[in-house]
């Protein structure tokens, strides 16, 4: 289990690492181990649905974990499972889910659970309270996860605050503040933790491209595709098309933008994703400037292509113009 959460935290989600967690499991339940099953039962689900999407069998997994914490009254395990249960709610588009489940896990984060979990629960918290419009508690998670970080010496902290301060922002229009966010968050999770780069470089090239710095856009983007090319996240490469779409937008290329959406939009289909906040405001962005200057039977054309394109080998285009 050590194993597979070390190679998680340096790489990012791989065969290798869920084949240890698999394996560390069938041992717990054979052993008789109800807390280590638990534990390994959590990594399972969490493992698979961040290697290959979501699924019904990743997510019961997670409720028979959780299940089994609560009947062990372990707070370190009900607050890591709701947290990932929440961001499963979340991946699935269930806003007042995903809300429920990181305020359960904050909850039980401050009851014995794990401090990063705490404060990695303030900060999707508060992205999403911002989301829904509750600024006033948002600002109070924000600044009591800013003291913690301080407090407890945790940079990483800073990182996944600023990706989620940063998309606020992005919903809002404030894309020079959303930019210099991004920018922070990347120094930060460059040092720490590697299976978060490709997310925050994908994260600043839509600020970038949103800002007209095109050829920023596109550096980012395509070094955050290279780093996918051995440790696969379905739902950033997701992220990229999208980005390399707004690139397109920028460029004057509606074809090639809507086959990248397309193919984006292909990709959430296969693992069970349904974008919520700034994922689906810049797709948004996207589908309206095609729809705009392409007439139907064009447009159709580059919907088939891209999800074609998504079927194959989606990152490819952008790996071969590195």
């Amino acid at each position: 289990m050590l194993l597979a959460w070390t190679e998680l935290q340096r790489a990012g989600p791989g065969e290798a690492g869920v084949r240890l967690v698999e394996e560390a499991y069938a041992t717990f339940a054979e052993l008789g181990d109800p807390w280590g099953e638990a534990y390994a039962g959590r990594a399972r689900f969490a493992f698979e649905t961040y290697y290959r999407g979501l699924s019904a069998d990743a997510e019961a997994a997670g409720q028979r974990a959780l299940d089994q914490f609560r009947a062990l009254d372990d707070q370190w395990g009900l607050a890591q499972t709701h947290f990932s249960l929440a961001e499963i709610a979340r991946a699935r588009g269930d806003l007042a889910g995903a809300v429920a489940g990181f305020e359960a896990a904050l909850a039980a984060a401050r009851d014995g659970g794990p401090l990063w979990t705490q404060l990695a629960s303030m900060a999707s918290l508060g992205g999403l309270l911002a989301l829904r419009g509750d600024d006033t508690r948002a600002a109070s998670l924000n600044a009591e996860a800013v003291a913690l970080f301080r407090r407890t010496g945790q940079p990483r902290g800073f990182g996944h605050l600023y990706n989620e301060l940063g998309a606020v922002a992005r919903v809002r229009g404030d894309l020079e503040r959303a930019r210099r966010l991004h920018t922070e968050a990347l120094a930060i999770l460059r040092e720490i933790v590697g299976w978060s780069v490709s997310h925050t470089l994908t994260q600043l090239a839509c600020a970038e491209a949103r800002l007209g710095d095109l050829d920023g856009a596109e550096a980012h983007l395509r070094e955050a595709a290279d780093l996918l090319r051995n440790s696969p996240q379905p739902t950033t490469v997701a992220s990229i098309l999208v980005g390399a779409a707004l690139v397109a937008v920028g460029r004057d290329r509606p074809e090639e933008a809507a086959r990248l959406l397309a193919a984006a939009e292909a990709v959430h289909d296969r693992v069970g994703v349904t974008p919520i906040g700034v994922e689906r405001h810049e797709a948004d962005l996207v589908a309206e400037a095609v729809q705009a200057r392409l007439d139907p039977d064009a447009l159709a054309a580059a919907r088939a292509a891209g999800q074609a394109l998504a079927a194959a080998d989606p990152l490819a285009p952008l790996v071969a113009s590195a």
